[in-house]
């Protein structure tokens, strides 16, 4: 629910870098890094709050990946939020920042 990881799709050969240095990522699909690896986001513990208003209700989740995390550079501040409002409307916001 909460996002898949550092990157929500196929990092193909992870591991294998034949030029460049790249982040030596988790292989958790055969050669492959599928979806954040290991530990993706969908297994951390996210920081919720409610969310309230006269026309609207909901929870923002907020998650800090640290610096190497599944093997990638750079801290990540990720934001989510799923808002339901007076007109029956589900407002969903996806907000990150390295």
């Amino acid at each position: 629910m909460a996002g898949e990881g550092g990157a929500a799709s196929l990092a193909a050969c992870s591991g294998r870098s034949p030029t460049a240095p790249r982040p030596q990522l988790a292989t958790n699909d055969g050669p492959n890094h599928l979806h954040g690896g290991v530990r993706g986001f969908d297994k951390v513990v996210w920081r919720a709050r409610a969310i309230a208003s006269d026309t609207e209700a909901g929870v923002e989740l907020r998650y800090a990946s640290p610096d190497g995390e599944e093997g990638y550079p750079g801290r990540l501040a990720v934001t989510m939020s799923y808002t339901l409002t007076d007109s029956n409307e589900i407002v969903i916001e996806y907000r990150a920042t390295t």
